[in-house]
């Protein structure tokens, strides 16, 4: 992310990524101070209790399981988004706020 680019509202990801695994792509979004207070939800195809305590322990947000479906997930994200962006009072920055 430039460095003149607002941050994002909320950060989705998913704990299986090919590159770099989710764990440390929290760690490293937490110990970002311009990434510290955005909620962050971790997406995966597993409920390993593990993995949850992980999350959690690193500042997830939230930790949910994938769904089967195609139409589930969309749903799902929409839920998500609509309570993060629109249902929860977030900090005074990000894309829509003044830092």
């Amino acid at each position: 992310m430039k460095s003149n680019s607002p941050p994002p509202d909320l950060i989705l990801f998913d704990l299986n990524m090919p590159v770099m695994d989710g764990m440390q792509v929290l760690r490293n979004l937490k110990s970002d101070l311009r990434f510290r207070s955005i909620p962050i939800v971790a997406f995966t195809t597993s409920s390993d209790q593990a993995s949850v305590d992980s999350c959690y322990e690193l500042g997830a947000n939230a930790f949910m399981t994938k769904p089967a479906s195609f139409e589930k997930l969309v749903e799902m994200v929409s839920v998500i988004v609509n309570f993060w962006c629109f249902n929860v009072k977030l900090p005074r920055w990000g894309p829509h706020r003044s830092i």
